[in-house]
């Protein structure tokens, strides 16, 4: 009842139900569902990654944007093209000046670390 009263006054509160039967699929395919079932293995396992490198680990803590800048320079070598996200999400799948990688580390945290991690599980 309030929320019939509601849209009446406020009909820009009011948001038509969606047909979940449609044939347009809801989601978006996640980058990392292709790696799901594969056999590929990490060097070293997460449980054990804060004991066999603590430095790396402890920077990774406390400064997630310049580990993650600091990879993805290795990742794209000296004469790589920069890609935001290199270009595995499609919302930012462009080429960029190299110094948009400080901005992407920094405000796309995630979707930086990982696409270097999707880049690494697909090539290396």
């Amino acid at each position: 009842l309030v929320l019939a009263r509601l849209r009446e006054f406020l009909p820009c509160i009011y948001t038509p139900q969606l047909d979940l039967d449609a044939a347009a699929p809801t989601t978006m395919p996640h980058p990392l569902a292709e790696f799901k079932e594969s056999e590929n293995e990490w060097q070293t396992p997460m449980t054990k990654t804060c004991c066999a490198s603590p430095g790396y680990c402890m920077l990774s803590c406390f400064c997630a944007p310049c580990v993650i800048c600091h990879q993805r320079k290795k990742i794209i070598g000296e004469d790589g093209e920069y890609r935001c996200c290199l270009g595995f999400f499609p919302c930012c799948d462009y080429k960029c000046a190299p110094c948009c990688l400080f901005f992407e580390a920094f405000c796309c945290c995630g979707l930086a670390a990982s696409a270097n991690r999707i880049y690494v599980m697909q090539r290396l």
